[in-house]
């Protein structure tokens, strides 16, 4: 079982300018979105044509940092593209006659369906709903103490916060992104922290 460094956060506010803002890599609330997103694909077998609408093809192929779905700057939304761009890579299992990359069977059909929809709002509240579910299985395998619990917690809401700014300081890159609001990998990370635990 992989275990997570749940660190220490500060009071609110902004850190002082001598404080160095840690890489997404470095903090507990990255480590959990990475990992709960990259095993919620693997366990739930998201196929490629769903990932791609999240993550969609850029001009080169490659998975692109869709700001659709993700906010540049994001502590949160950075691991959690991440998670999809390398299960978007991944090869096949060894040793096996069939073609087999993953686990589960796929996503829910109705989950699919509002992936596919027009409406970027309710495109945004499917992603949301995905990484909440994630993030909830993850923590529940964590088993952490009340304390760790609300150490990570803060971080998380220290991480949407950043994000939620970022949102709001952007360019906006279209009709679809003027309307914007919201943030699905914040909401749905932060909204399953706060859960109470089992």
């Amino acid at each position: 079982m992989v275990s997570i460094a749940v660190s220490k956060l500060g009071g609110a506010g902004t850190p002082p300018a001598s404080i160095v803002p840690k890489l997404w890599t470095e903090t507990g609330a990255g480590q959990l979105v990475f990992l709960a997103v990259l095993e919620g694909l693997y366990r739930d077998g998201v196929k490629d044509d769903d990932v791609d609408l999240i993550i969609p093809p850029g001009e080169s192929g490659k998975p692109k940092f869709d700001q659709e779905h993700f906010v540049y700057a994001c502590p949160l939304c950075h691991p959690a593209f991440e998670a999809f761009r390398l299960y978007r890579q991944r090869e096949y299992f060894y040793g096996f006659k069939a073609r087999i990359n993953t686990l589960g069977p796929g996503l829910d059909q109705a989950v699919r369906a509002r992936l596919r929809r027009q409406n970027a709002d309710e495109r945004r509240q499917a992603i949301e709903g995905l990484i909440g579910r994630w993030v909830s299985q993850r923590l529940e395998m964590m088993r952490l103490t009340a304390a760790e619990r609300e150490v990570i917690t803060r971080e998380m809401e220290q991480g949407r916060k950043q994000g939620m700014g970022g949102l709001k300081n952007a360019t906006p890159a279209g009709p679809a992104s003027q309307s914007r609001t919201n943030c699905p990998i914040c909401d749905g990370s932060f909204g399953a922290c706060k859960l109470p635990a089992r």
